[in-house]
């Protein structure tokens, strides 16, 4: 048969298609329904979603909390040991000064701080008695001019009067200040057993605070109470002596409880018009100052910062 020639057999071309097989096809109703179903069971549920996000919140709320606590722990564990650190610092420094190294130089600085008090009344009372004499010299050349001229006897008598008490007050702050300068020499030999380090650090410690005790006295035996003296000398401030005294007072009770005692202490300024004459007149020292004043003790640090910043000229 030649190529291209038709013969019996199966007819060229596709064959035909099968009616039941083309309507089992069409048919996706059942895939269609599976796709659907698949998509339903998808869906997430609002009660199950709700209470994940608050296990969440609960657990990182707990986290939180356990964070926090550790760092509070972590905190005061800190501070623990920053206190032993710092009393075994002050035991150690207080090792390095002995007692009678302590008290020869306290006393060394109270003399040189009287030293320059006494020598500082001095010259006012000097100045004092030079001008009482130039006006006695005044009033008696007034007296020998003539009769229109001539003062009061009374007020020559009272100014001849002032004279005399200013030159004997003169006389014993130039006494005062030969034996405080006799004292300052005789402190100015520091121990032999005093090392370089020992005395700068001294020398840090006044520069520091300012404040140092000159004397120190038990005034009540009976309640251990004591009156410390103290003196304030500083660059850029007034000098200042004054007295803080130990004190117990009664705080009056509540209902159904027994009496408290608190722990004072008791301010007292010395204040000279002549010596502190510089301090009476600084705009920056408040009045109430200048008088006694009774305190706890427990606020003692910001009474003496009080103190200190109305002595700042």
């Amino acid at each position: 048969m030649a190529f291209g020639q038709k013969g019996p057999g199966r007819p060229r071309g596709r064959p035909p298609k099968d009616p039941n097989v083309r309507a089992y096809t069409t048919d996706d109703r059942a895939y269609t329904k599976r796709k659907l179903d698949a998509v339903g069971g998808s869906v997430l549920d609002p009660v199950l979603a709700r209470q994940s996000v608050d296990d969440v919140e609960a657990a990182l709320q707990q986290v939180r909390s356990q964070y926090e606590q550790n760092i509070d722990e972590r905190i005061a564990q800190a501070t623990r040991e920053r206190e032993a650190i710092q009393e075994q610092f002050d035991r150690l420094k207080e090792l390095r000064v002995t007692q009678s190294e302590k008290t020869l130089v306290e006393w060394k600085r109270a003399s040189e701080a009287r030293l320059r008090h006494m020598t500082e009344s001095l010259n006012a009372w000097k100045q004092r008695a030079e001008h009482a004499e130039h006006r006695l010299r005044e009033l008696e050349r007034e007296e020998d001019a003539g009769p229109s001229a001539r003062a009061p006897n009374r007020r020559v008598q009272q100014l001849e009067d002032e004279v005399a008490r200013l030159t004997e007050k003169l006389a014993t702050a130039r006494r005062e200040c030969d034996a405080e300068s006799k004292r300052a020499a005789e402190l100015e030999q520091t121990p032999s057993g005093a090392t370089d380090d020992e005395r700068a650090m001294r020398r840090l410690y006044e520069d520091l605070t300012g404040f140092f005790i000159s004397d120190v006295e038990v005034y009540d035996p009976a309640h251990d109470l004591h009156r410390f003296r103290f003196l304030f000398t500083s660059a850029g401030y007034h000098d200042l002596q004054f007295t803080l005294e130990e004190s117990q007072l009664k705080v009056t009770p509540r209902v159904g409880t027994a009496a408290d005692v608190r722990d004072d202490l008791v301010y007292i300024p010395h204040l000279d018009e002549v010596r502190d004459a510089a301090l009476l007149d600084s705009p920056a020292m408040p009045n109430h100052f200048l008088e006694q004043i009774r305190f706890e003790r427990s606020a003692a640090p910001k009474f003496l910062t009080a103190l200190q910043k109305g002595l700042k000229k």
